[in-house]
């Protein structure tokens, strides 16, 4: 049932997202360029959706989690506020370092923090997994179907270590009823605010099922991170290789 609630919640949310986003001047249009070469306008707030889904879920779930609130709200606002005014890469990541202290500090999480490299390894994971998702989100409905393949495998992979794998349908609920208005043509996309924000969801739901750094907890973290992190890594070595600032947008990726 809780699942059933996360999608509706973040199906309905998203539709609403649609009618009010123009009305507040929140819209992509399509310009031509590489990075905006989508067909028609579409509202870069899906992320609102998934949001309030995740969290009312857990709520309803009776595992909300103050931590991972506090830390998913922050990348979200963050993004919000870069898909309106376009912030600089330096105040992203300051954002995000954030982000990742707050997760560590104050989510609810089965970590035993015993070397500073434990809390090094968190910082990268979350810094890494928002921009990877964020530079994934490049075709209608892929980055929401490698989101939810990704919460599932989490939920899978609770349920063979006999852990609560809820979260990990909770977040794939939530982005399944996003994909119904993100399949081509989109008329939602995840936006900055969703693609930041669900990285953070996907940390945690990772850091659950695999909280040591064991070899096997290793390949967990790159059977669910895998896809996301292998485009970041090949668009950021093409591009320092090509000479091109790093965080220059374009549509050369693994997809």
């Amino acid at each position: 049932m809780v699942y059933l609630i996360a999608g509706a919640i973040s199906l309905i949310v998203s539709g609403l997202m649609i009618k009010i986003g123009p009305r507040l001047g929140w819209i992509d249009i399509p310009d031509g360029s590489a990075l905006k070469a989508h067909a028609r306008a579409a509202i870069p707030l899906g992320g609102v959706g998934v949001f309030l889904a995740v969290h009312t879920a857990m709520a309803v779930n009776a595992s909300f989690d103050w931590g991972l609130f506090i830390a998913s709200a922050l990348v979200f606002v963050v993004g919000l506020v870069d898909d309106r005014f376009q912030l600089s890469p330096k105040v992203r990541v300051i954002f995000e370092l954030a982000a990742a202290l707050l997760l560590l500090g104050f989510a609810d999480l089965p970590l035993e923090i015993t070397n500073p490299i434990h809390v090094l390894v968190v910082v990268v994971l979350v810094v890494g997994a928002a921009n990877a998702v964020n530079l994934f989100d490049g075709l209608d409905g892929l980055v929401g179907t490698a989101g939810a393949v990704a919460g599932v495998g989490l939920a899978l992979l609770a349920a063979g270590r006999s852990i609560d794998g809820s979260f990990g349908w909770i977040l794939a609920s939530a982005l399944v009823g996003f994909l119904v208005f993100n399949w081509h043509e989109a008329r939602v996309f995840l936006g900055d605010n969703g693609a930041y924000s669900v990285g953070v969801f996907l940390v945690y739901g990772l850091l659950t099922v695999s909280p040591t750094a064991t070899a096997a907890d290793i390949l967990v973290a790159l059977a669910v991170l895998g896809v996301f992190g292998l485009d970041m890594v090949s668009t950021l070595l093409r591009r320092r290789l090509a000479g091109v600032p790093m965080f220059l947008g374009d549509r050369s990726h693994l997809y």
